[in-house]
């Protein structure tokens, strides 16, 4: 939430979005940023996490993927809903069941709509 608000600063200031979190006037720690191909996001390895988050670049809100070593991928979007995604019986569905309620299974995977968010 705090970066969909620091992207909503920006664009008011600049009248530009920016999936670039170094533009924005937030704290994001991270060990290494790279710009996708197509220009759209870029993935960022977090200091504290085995895992990467990407950070879209939406005009109407902010999308995260935040991907895990444990087999669980959370789609952050404000302000739209979250979901949590992951193989069934995983260490990853345990943790999408701790922050959010079934809504579908998707492949292999369940879906688990995120409230907290």
């Amino acid at each position: 939430k705090s970066i969909a608000q620091a992207k909503e600063q920006y664009y008011l200031f600049t009248g530009q979005v920016t999936g670039d979190v170094d533009l924005l006037d937030i704290t994001f720690p991270y060990k290494s940023k790279t710009l996708r191909e197509d220009g759209t996001y870029y993935d960022y390895q977090l200091d504290n996490f085995d895992g990467y988050v990407a950070v879209r670049n939406l005009n109407d809100g902010v999308v995260l993927f935040i991907t895990s070593p444990y087999g669980y991928t959370i789609d952050y979007n404000y302000p739209r809903q979250s979901t949590c995604k992951a193989p069934s019986d995983s260490k990853g569905e345990n943790i999408c069941k701790i922050i959010g309620t079934f809504q579908k299974n998707y492949g292999t995977n369940n879906v688990y709509t995120i409230n907290a968010f």
